[in-house]
């Protein structure tokens, strides 16, 4: 599961609220002939996931009614296997693909990037319903464009509130812009609960004109995101995935009940039409959006040309005019919904419209006994389909047989094969051997129609635009054929010297195998504790900014990365990236605020602070083990543990889309915790040496699982790798080695706050490659979000700088200053090769745990030393006093950062702390003695 949201007592007064007001008027006197017209479209559902279609574990009442009091129609279909592109059939009355939209559009068409959308030369379903006098109004997702002349308010909808991409985080606060018009908004309400109430509000405030309502729920389509109280309502599915669905489904269907509740209300229920479908499939199987959903018994999954893709539930009332509770078996598709509302308006569609859907109400009346069709088709890349009558003749991903679904630009097909539906729904009984005439005929009924489609405007064999088409801008300046899955491999208290090309005592053979096929990045800074260089890493901003600049989030602390910054998960989820944190976090979990999935992730997996027992999970007698926010009490050693999630998370990715994977291991970190067969090879080394380095040849079989699940999925080229551990080793000669560098974890010299580090791209990064530039982990915000094609336009300025020309061109470091350290007790900064260290009355870091280095707080309180690291890079000697006025320099430059600095949000353990039972979960003693 996702992650949980809790709403407060203002949220039942709010929608409370709006409803009261929604259930209040009174219809006045409308225009006759001009009923309004309501589509409400799923996203992601499964086709056996609601009562009408025998779900039994959902209750899906308010959904079941519109069957109930309309027309059922069992062999209801769409025109795309995934989202945008049933959304432009939708829209147009046309087969997407005689326009180009084949294709999701994907995180080219995500702000900032270059304009891919519904082409502008279409008309939409808004277009023409406003110009026959109707109100338009669009609540939800969009997904059909994100550039100006692309959005809602510029393709016929008098209104919209909702967001513009793809897919949308549930929790409030997090995730891409939620718009009201042009105009960004804060939304406080779990998602489906602000659609709903919009949807509601609408209804009452058109409810005296005609108007035509798109309510586009994101629901079901991932993240899973549920609230308490509805996950509490399916306790009694085992099964956490489908508990979070059915959790999620439920607030659809209350939703799709309250706006039922409000035309019933403003007494519009006899002149409302409505529609009720998915926009695809399930996503049941490995290589999609996976969310708890059942296609039984059809056979396939969104995204392939099975039933499973595109047969979905669907239901039409208009209550006097349509019989309840009516049986429609004839296919109909989404392209219809076009023309019938147009027919029900009384609005004639020109000939030179071009639809393709056909007006239903005939056949759904009983006036014409015909089929609405002679065939249906589709087309996905080289996946196609053609059903007549009974029969359905198929191409279509074959890693379907395998149990997996393949992204589009990978996708191998099937041989044709020959359905009848009729008795075979399930399509498990090939008979293409056995009716070869019928084999031909359909596929020379689907060639023909194919060949009159245009070329795919991108995805497949076209990733760009259209060259010629005056309504595309240009390309963005990185193109998404290099976009990248990102992953970013972070150990915990790695010595500088514990990897293979700085030492010769521990040799991690994958680690060190990747390193030399990419980039070396031999100057790395990060800052000298762990808590520290997460905020830096994940923002893209000094400590300093947040004020976590000192010591680490403890257990107890009430404080976490503020809510006002902007994560790199945030980011690149906005530029349409897969986002997961695998492993350690350290960035606050007193509140559900602070968590990973409100940060911008997808997916979380592992534990909240440092320093828990490998293998009980333990932090102080608090369990510190999560998946998706919520407490996991899955068994084994951490590293192990992660080591799989990672290849797990890897292997069910929607290969689609790219992903961004950030794996933080807790090991190398105390305590020194190893099963006994990773010692044998270190026998020679002395404890708790010994230990420490079987915990290292661990974790580095656990990347060696991650890099095979790279390769297996066949996205190993297109991915960029980066490592560094989060801060110098502690205690050096004792259990880690700095080498030659100075100092340690907590200290701001060398062997503190530069670390082993590597970037590795095949075809990118030349292998061998030693970058000798300074950078710092504040640069990979700025970097990998500029590789990821997406949006540096935010409201904190950014410390960290593009990086990238310093690695994969040999360009010169992109800062003229690093800020190291700095501390109410001192800090560090360098500037060229001149490196100031100034300790003043504590050390320039806090130490995190016990074993933090006690001997290397260098000299005594008060003193500044300077170095030049060209000529001293073990920072043996100190040049102030031969150097007064680069001194000075130096002092002057971290001056101005010190007073620039927030006050550090460290305290003391609150008397009377508790751990609770589960980190993150605080129990009622825990929150009281923390207030």
């Amino acid at each position: 599961m996702r992650g949980s949201f809790r709403p407060g007592a203002a949220w039942g007064a709010i929608v409370g609220g709006v409803l009261a007001t929604a259930v209040a008027g009174v219809a006045a006197a409308r225009e006759p002939g001009k009923p309004n017209i309501v589509i409400i479209l799923a996203d992601d559902m499964g086709f056996a996931d609601v009562g009408f279609q025998g779900s039994r574990d959902i209750p899906t009442p308010h959904v079941d009614s519109l069957a109930a009091g309309g027309v059922r129609c069992t062999n209801g279909y769409v025109s795309g296997p995934y989202c945008s592109p049933t959304r432009a059939g939708l829209l147009t009355g046309r087969y997407q693909q005689r326009f180009g939209h084949e294709f999701n559009p994907g995180p080219q068409a995500e702000e900032g990037s270059a304009a891919f959308g519904l082409p502008l030369s279409e008309t939409t379903i808004a277009n023409r319903l406003k110009a026959a006098g109707y109100d338009t109004g669009l609540v939800g997702k969009w997904h059909l464009g994100n550039a100006p002349e692309y959005r809602p308010n510029r393709r016929g909808f008098d209104e919209f509130f909702g967001f513009l991409g793809g897919a949308h985080t549930y929790i409030p606060g997090q995730g891409a812009p939620i718009y009201r018009g042009d105009e960004v908004v804060r939304e406080k309400e779990y998602l489906t609960d602000a659609f709903t109430r919009e949807a509601v509000s609408y209804i009452e405030r058109h409810k005296d004109r005609p108007f035509f309502l798109y309510l586009a729920y994101n629901a079901v389509h991932t993240p899973m995101d549920a609230t308490d109280a509805r996950l509490k309502r399916f306790a009694g599915i085992a099964d956490e995935r489908r508990r979070t669905y059915a959790a999620m489904l439920s607030a659809l269907d209350e939703g799709v009940g309250k706006v039922l509740g409000a035309l019933r209300a403003a007494k519009l229920e006899e002149d409302t039409l409505i529609f009720f479908f998915s926009d695809n499939g399930g996503p049941t199987m490995k290589g999609t959006t996976i969310n708890g959903s059942v296609n039984a018994p059809l056979r396939g999954s969104k995204r392939t040309t099975l039933e499973g893709g595109i047969h979905v539930p669907f239901a039409v009332q208009w209550k006097g005019k349509l019989e309840a509770g009516k049986v429609y078996e004839k296919p109909v598709i989404q392209l219809d919904v076009l023309p019938t509302a147009l027919a029900a308006a009384g609005v004639p569609a020109s000939e030179d419209a071009h639809l393709d859907g056909v007006n239903l109400l005939p056949f759904l009346k009983g006036e014409a006994s015909g089929t609405p069709h002679e065939a249906l088709y589709w087309r996905l890349g080289q996946q196609w389909a053609i059903r007549r009558g009974d029969w359905k003749l198929v191409r279509y991903d074959s890693a379907v047989d395998e149990g997996t679904v393949s992204a589009p630009a990978r996708t191998k097909v099937t041989p044709p094969r020959l359905y009848n539906l009729a008795s075979d729904i399930g399509e498990a009984h090939d008979l293409a051997a056995e009716r070869p005439e019928t084999v031909r005929d359909l596929q020379s009924a689907w060639e023909s129609w194919s060949a009159k489609l245009s070329k795919p405007l991108w995805g497949p064999g076209n990733a760009q635009p259209a060259a010629d088409r005056a309504e595309r801008r240009p390309a963005a300046a990185v193109s998404p054929a290099k976009r990248p899955n990102i992953v970013y491999i972070l150990a915990d208290d790695l010595g500088w010297a514990d990897v293979g090309w700085h030492g010769e005592e521990i040799r991690p053979p994958r680690l060190d195998r990747l390193a030399a096929s990419g980039a070396r990045l031999e100057q790395f800074y990060v800052e000298p504790l762990c808590t520290q260089t997460r905020a830096a890493l994940l923002t893209g901003r000094y400590p300093i900014r947040h004020g976590l600049q000192v010591g680490v989030v403890r257990p107890w602390a009430a404080y976490g990365l503020p809510m006002e910054e902007r994560t790199l998960a945030q980011a690149l989820k906005g530029a349409g990236y897969e986002t997961a944190i695998v492993g350690k976090w350290h960035l606050g979990h007193a509140l559900p605020e602070f968590l990973p999935t409100r940060r911008g992730f997808d997916h979380q997996y592992g534990l909240y602070n440092g320093a828990i027992d490998y293998f009980t999970h333990m932090r102080d007698g608090g369990l510190d083990w999560h998946r998706d926010d919520r407490a996991s009490r899955d068994e084994g050693y951490s590293t192990h543990l992660l080591g799989d999630e990672a290849a797990r998370r890897i292997a069910e990715h929607d290969a689609s889309r790219p992903l961004f994977l950030y794996l933080a291991f807790n090991a190398v970190h105390a305590p020194h915790q190893v099963p006994d067969r990773y010692k044998g090879p270190y026998a020679s080394l002395p404890e708790p040496r010994r230990t420490y380095a079987g915990m290292v040849a661990a974790m580095d079989e656990a990347v060696g699982k991650v890099v095979d699940a790279l390769r297996a999925k066949g996205i190993a080229d297109d991915t960029l790798i980066l490592f560094s551990s989060d801060n110098g080793g502690p205690n050096p000669g004792k259990v880690t080695s700095n080498g030659p560098l100075r100092g340690a974890k907590a200290t701001p010299y060398e062997g503190g706050v530069r670390v082993p580090a590597f970037a590795a791209w095949p075809g990118h990064i030349k292998a061998g490659t030693v970058v000798d530039a300074p950078l710092h982990a504040v640069d990979w915000y700025p970097t990998l979000v500029k590789l990821a094609g997406g949006s540096l336009d935010q409201s904190q300025p950014l410390d960290g700088r593009d990086a990238w020309p310093a690695i994969a061109e040999g360009a010169a470091s992109p800062h003229e200053e690093i800020l190291l350290v700095s501390t109410p007790h001192g800090g560090a900064i360098r500037a060229g090769d001149w490196k100031l260290v100034v300790n003043g009355a504590g050390r320039a870091g806090i130490p995190d745990e016990s074993d933090a280095p006690r001997r290397a707080r260098g000299p005594a309180a008060g003193k500044a030393e300077l170095f030049n690291l060209a000529a001293d890079p073990y920072e043996k000697t100190d040049l102030a006093a031969e150097n007064p006025s680069k001194l000075a320099e130096l002092e002057g430059r971290l001056g101005r950062y010190s007073a620039a600095a927030v006050a550090p949000r460290s305290g003391p353990k609150p008397a009377g702390f508790r751990s609770p039972k589960v980190w993150g979960e605080p129990d009622a003693t825990t929150a009281s003695a923390s207030r």
